[in-house]
């Protein structure tokens, strides 16, 4: 459990929200309850940026990770009234060489002008999360009720080829599941044509790698990743006590959990 860490925090023991943010905070949570979150490391808000220089590189060499994604973990982030969603900057597949930069741009992002407009001005205290990366066969998002209308008896997911990106920033169209809670039935499955997927490349970074022509009309999920998507957005919503909304990947026949956070503009619905 990353016990060899000796200058961050361990992912999974990141309990304090103000000093390590929500989505650390709700990824510990996660970890500690039997998900399965890539292992990884925090650097707490504050933290001076003279010492990320060799304090970042032994503990990035003790994860053992080849590659790592560097997410932002802002205090007001993931809560139930404004998520920060796409606000700040993500860098995927980040290697050795490249970690210190991505860490300082992820800080950096915390005074954007996306991040000042949508938090209404207000400054943001941000800690960072660097975690190892999964390289994920089939990813996608999952919404333990319908988010549009509010509905809790459907599961909503969807699903893209490769890793998450594409689907979040809407550069890709994914296949869309209505999952009923009970029995975890599909009663809506609209595939899309995938001609390419988003990978990590072994040169750092990611990189767009053609689908095989076999799959690229295919459903994404069967029956079997549909209820085992379906079971773990509910999972989260019994933690986070809200309904919720996940990010996942599946890869190896295992399923990450890669974010978890309430649904946001359903008011007081529980």
């Amino acid at each position: 459990m990353n016990t060899e860490l000796k200058h961050f925090i361990p992912l999974y023991l990141a309990s304090d929200p103000g000093a390590y943010g929500r989505k650390a905070f709700n990824l510990a949570l996660l970890a500690r309850s039997g998900f399965k979150v890539p292992r990884g490391f925090v650097i707490p808000a504050g933290t001076p940026v003279a010492s990320l220089d060799g304090n970042l590189s032994s503990d990035f060499a003790a994860l053992g990770a080849g590659a790592v994604a560097v997410r932002s973990s802002a205090a007001a982030e993931d809560g139930t009234a404004k998520s920060f969603a796409g606000q700040f900057d993500t860098f995927l597949g980040v290697n050795a060489a490249g970690l210190e930069a991505a860490v300082l741009a992820c800080l950096a992002s915390a005074s954007g002008e996306r991040a000042a407009a949508y938090g209404g001005g207000a400054g943001c205290r941000m800690s960072v999360i660097v975690q190892e990366m999964v390289d994920a066969e089939i990813s996608g998002v999952a919404f333990s009720c319908d988010p549009v209308s509010g509905a809790r008896g459907t599961v909503i997911i969807e699903a893209v080829y490769g890793l998450c990106e594409p689907l979040v920033n809407g550069a890709m169209t994914p296949d869309h599941y209505a999952v009923t809670r009970e029995g975890f039935q599909a009663k809506e499955a609209v595939v899309a044509t995938q001609g390419e997927c988003l990978a990590v490349s072994p040169a750092g970074g990611t990189a767009l790698r053609p689908v095989p022509e076999e799959l690229r009309s295919r459903q994404k999920l069967g029956a079997e990743e549909l209820a085992l998507v379906a079971a773990a957005a509910i999972r989260a919503e019994t933690l986070l006590d809200k309904p919720a909304d996940i990010e996942w990947a599946l890869k190896g026949g295992k399923l990450y959990l890669l974010q978890a956070r309430p649904v946001t503009g359903l008011g007081d619905l529980k």
